[in-house]
């Protein structure tokens, strides 16, 4: 049933490693300032969904649902992909009582930070917000006969050049998409040449693949004018614009001038 009245239900998913419970920390701090903030009446749930064979130690200080991996604790620690546990992850949260409080998911990474509170769709709005990343291409050269192989059997311009975050979805929407990510991103984890030609984005294009299947009304965000409602992601944007969340994805960097000396630098891998 639609879930009038339940808010937004911010989901992160985790395999517990420091590199990313550091990042989780953060994220969810800035979580609790933005909802106890004014116009944070909305955001009313948090979850980390931890995709790891035992606990960790952010169980008592983040709101959590543990579900036992895919890959049977391969990447509890680390390993090259841990993002491959995250659709089957969430297809079986979506399945506890914890899922079934919000109106909205709205799907983050933890390498987020919250600057203001997400705000509500309109009232009977079917439709869900997704991030343009650019980097993400469903027609570039061989990936149209690739997508034939892996199952898909839609129009390739109906693929959203987007991903699983930042995304905000009906919960009954986020349900109808789950069990086509989870199919695509087997299948694409299953064949050498698609996780080859896809890289570190393939579990992205799996996602994409699913909401095309599932015939999901988005509207995919652009960044390039400061609209969307989703992210800003630094140093690429230069302002936070309509932007709820910071992305830094990328080494921020302070220059000298003219010899672009380095004299400060952010990189979330060091």
């Amino acid at each position: 049933a639609f879930r009038e009245g339940g808010g937004i239900h911010t989901v992160c998913t985790s395999n517990g490693n420091p590199y990313s419970n550091y990042q989780t920390r953060t994220m969810y701090a800035t979580y609790k300032m933005v909802a106890a903030a004014p116009g944070g009446e909305a955001m009313k749930h948090f979850t980390r969904v931890l995709h790891r064979s035992k606990a960790d130690i952010l169980m008592d200080e983040v709101p959590t649902v543990r579900v036992h991996p895919r890959s049977n604790g391969e990447c509890d620690e680390w390993c090259d992909f841990p993002v491959k546990d995250r659709p089957n992850a969430i297809k079986r949260w979506l399945q506890t009582e914890d899922a079934k409080r919000g109106e909205w998911i709205l799907l983050v990474e933890t390498d987020y930070v919250f600057v203001r509170p997400m705000t509500m769709p309109p009232p009977g709005s079917r439709t869900s917000y997704a991030f343009h990343f650019e980097y993400i291409n469903t027609r570039y050269p061989r990936l149209p006969e690739l997508w034939t192989e892996l199952g898909y059997r839609g129009n390739v311009d109906d693929i959203p050049c987007s991903g699983p975050a930042p995304v905000l979805m009906r919960f009954e929407d986020v349900v109808m998409v789950a069990d086509g990510w989870q199919v695509y991103t087997h299948a694409i984890e299953a064949s050498e040449k698609a996780k080859k030609e896809l890289g570190w984005v393939r579990e992205m294009y799996a996602w994409s693949m699913a909401v095309a299947d599932a015939r999901v009304p988005t509207d995919l965000e652009d960044h390039t004018r400061y609209q969307t409602r989703l992210i800003s992601q630094l140093p690429a944007d230069d302002m936070l614009g309509k932007a709820a969340m910071f992305h830094y994805t990328w080494s921020t960097q302070y220059l000298t001038v003219p010899d672009k000396r380095v004299v400060w630098e952010w990189d979330k891998r060091h």
